[in-house]
């Protein structure tokens, strides 16, 4: 009898330690916090919705214990201090301090997936003090209109950025089993013109992710991406001009057509905007066009920032924001963003900016 209860004791913890092993504990402490709630919100559309809430004790500590089915981001929102703390939740005890007055610099202490994406925020963050200079360099050119000076700039940028998506990149390589990889990709899969390069990193994640959100939408983000790969037929679209009239793409069919998504709300786009106008002007006289989707909601703001930039070409929009028909069409989920189109019909070029674009088009275009 004493042997059988000690082994269903024994089962008892084991049974307990899974479930307990299932589940993430998180603990916290912020200075200047004397009391509240501290809140772990999830982004669900467009909006943030309380999962789990606790109270926060007067020395500004508290507890908070729960289950997440998979892995995310989510966001700790701590009393009535602005703005939020963003944790990759796992189930796995998580420790988080900081300052009421700066929750951007937050401590996260955890190990699992939470303390993995940790230390990709923290390659972030010196890849932004790294290159503060430069960006405040460029901000400064573009006050002042320097074109000459933002060139020049932009040119050093486009290498910045180069070198910084390879950075990251072989982050997301050294953590490729880890749930972080799938919802890092995800993040910047717009970044990969290559199916075959997406592909490839997509058959190393761990078998267990199978069902994992963040893969399911790769695969099809996959399939998208082979859909308007470099070679494939684009696929016509139609809609609105600013005075109502229906645009296709399928008009400009004979001609080299950039198609270049936007929005004047787009900081990026409009600093891309004058090297756009200027392939426009070189070679409009020598077959080729551009059709502009805004991904704008504010008639008014698109109409003036086409006239402030110049853009005297077709433009086209819905007026939807990022649910545009055309960008979910294409897959389209950051901007600038550009597919270039033969006389044919056929997709021969992809998010092509500043001198690529002048290049390819000198190269096609006699």
């Amino acid at each position: 009898m004493k042997q059988r209860i000690t082994t269903l004791l024994a089962g008892l913890f084991l049974l307990s330690g899974m479930t307990m092993a299932q589940m993430f504990t998180l603990t916290g402490k912020f200075e200047g916090v004397n009391g509240g709630k501290a809140l772990l919100q999830a982004r669900e559309g467009r909006q943030l919705v309380t999962k789990f809430e606790t109270g926060i004790r007067k020395d500004g500590s508290f507890e908070m214990t729960g289950k997440i089915t998979q892995p995310d981001l989510y966001y700790l929102k701590i009393g009535d201090a602005r703005g939020v703390v963003g944790v990759f939740m796992d189930n796995v005890p998580i420790e988080v301090t900081g300052n009421a007055s700066s929750l951007h610099l937050a401590k996260i202490t955890a190990k699992g997936a939470t303390g993995i994406y940790q230390k990709y925020n923290e390659l972030r963050k010196e890849q932004s003090v790294r290159n503060r200079p430069l960006f405040q360099e460029y901000t400064k050119a573009r006050n002042a209109k320097d074109e000459a000076r933002i060139e020049e700039l932009r040119n050093k940028l486009d290498k910045v950025y180069e070198a910084m998506d390879a950075e990251n990149l072989k982050f997301i390589k050294a953590h490729i089993t880890s749930p972080v990889a799938p919802y890092l990709i995800d993040r910047s899969a717009y970044k990969f013109d290559d199916p075959v390069e997406l592909e490839n990193l997509m058959n190393q994640f761990d078998p267990k992710l199978h069902d994992y959100k963040y893969v399911t939408r790769l695969h099809e983000t996959l399939e998208l991406k082979k859909l308007t790969a470099v070679g494939q037929p684009a696929m016509d679209f139609t809609q609105n001009d600013p005075d109502g009239n229906p645009v296709s793409l399928s008009d400009f069919r004979g001609k080299y057509v950039l198609v270049d998504f936007w929005a004047s709300w787009c900081g990026p786009c409009r600093t891309e905007n004058p090297a756009v106008v200027k392939a426009y002007n070189t070679y409009k006289r020598k077959g080729f066009t551009i059709l502009s989707v805004s991904l704008d909601k504010d008639k008014e703001k698109w109409l003036q920032a086409i006239k402030e930039d110049k853009m005297t070409w077709h433009h086209v929009s819905d007026l939807k924001f990022w649910d545009n028909a055309v960008a979910k069409q294409y897959g389209i989920r950051a901007i600038p963003a550009n597919i270039l189109v033969d006389k044919k019909g056929i997709i021969i070029g992809k998010n092509l900016r500043g001198k690529e674009l002048a290049a390819k088009l000198a190269k096609i275009i006699r």
